[in-house]
């Protein structure tokens, strides 16, 4: 698990971390308990009013971004809006000149769906995207 911290919490889950910590998205309000569990182990304590988007692909795993709404200072209790939505994951890349996948351009940023050969191409990316349907519809397709 990849944790990245700035307004809002983002959570990095891939399906290695998911198969070993034996998470099934399937059963959202137990696997949401256990996130923010776990989270606790990293001194985050989440309290307050607060929307979680679950984002997953298939290939990847599932990324949460944990944006806070509403503090309660005086509770220590969370509440929770979940949206879940399944999408594609793009590794945006610095160098795509070894990389035979297709690539993206968008907004002068390059980009590569992840597939089950992801992996290779990690010494390459600079983040993950998992908001990407706006690359992805524009269909700026570089090389493919």
């Amino acid at each position: 698990m990849k944790i990245k911290l700035d307004k809002n919490i983002k959570l990095y889950l891939n399906n290695d971390y998911l198969k070993n910590k034996k998470l099934n998205i399937n059963h959202t309000n137990e696997f949401i308990s256990k996130i923010i569990k776990t989270l606790k182990y990293y001194n985050i304590r989440l309290n307050g009013y607060y929307s979680i988007n679950v984002f997953i692909d298939k290939n990847y795993g599932i990324i949460m971004e944990i944006i806070k709404k509403i503090n309660y200072d005086y509770l220590k209790q969370i509440d929770t809006n979940i949206k879940i939505k399944k999408n594609t994951f793009l590794l945006k890349i610095n160098d795509f000149l070894n990389i035979k996948e297709p690539v993206y351009k968008y907004k002068n940023n390059f980009y590569i769906k992840i597939n089950k050969n992801f992996k290779k191409y990690l010494e390459y990316y600079d983040e993950i995207c998992y908001n990407t349907k706006s690359i992805i519809k524009l269909k700026n397709l570089v090389r493919g």
